[in-house]
């Protein structure tokens, strides 16, 4: 009867857990939520004063095309600014465009398929965002060193207009 009542009790805590698990995703708590906008990120972290935020947007849905620019673009990303990763200078955020709590982010940066936008925030306020729309292009997409290079160099001129 004890054994019993120990796996009662075990399967009680694994339930609680679970469902405090799924509260946390579904509200978005943690140090960046996929729904917050520049300006929160900016707060949670504890930004310095100028930072970068480099937003992957997709939806639901995923072709081949869409995840390989998220792929080259989070590859452009931590193996060209580890430093500015580190210090939170730039932050890279992938975030599904569709769900409830994003679909914001479609009108504020006018979104209609998956798209890498970059965010300048100074002193945690946005100042101005570009969707790097050459993500798209055919000669990129068929050169992963190009496309990492371009990507590249949009963010350090976003980093560097400090």
């Amino acid at each position: 009867m004890k054994a019993k009542q120990i796996i009662t009790v075990l399967l009680l805590v694994f339930v609680g857990l679970s469902v405090v698990v799924l509260v946390v995703k579904q509200t978005g708590r943690g140090p960046i939520a996929a729904g917050n906008t520049a300006e929160e990120i900016a707060a949670d972290v504890a930004a310095p004063s100028h930072q970068v935020i480099a937003y992957f947007f997709h939806g639901q849905e995923r072709c081949v095309t869409c995840l390989q620019i998220e792929e080259y673009a989070k590859e452009a990303i931590e193996s060209g600014f580890e430093a500015e990763l580190s210090d939170k200078r730039l932050v890279w955020q992938a975030v599904n465009r569709e769900q409830p709590e994003n679909t914001h982010f479609n009108e504020e940066y006018d979104l209609y398929t998956s798209s890498l936008v970059l965010v300048n925030l100074q002193d945690g306020q946005q100042t101005e965002w570009m969707n790097l729309m050459g993500v798209w292009e055919p000669a990129l997409l068929d050169d992963k060193e190009a496309f990492i290079e371009y990507v590249q160099g949009e963010v350090r001129f976003y980093l560097e207009g400090d």
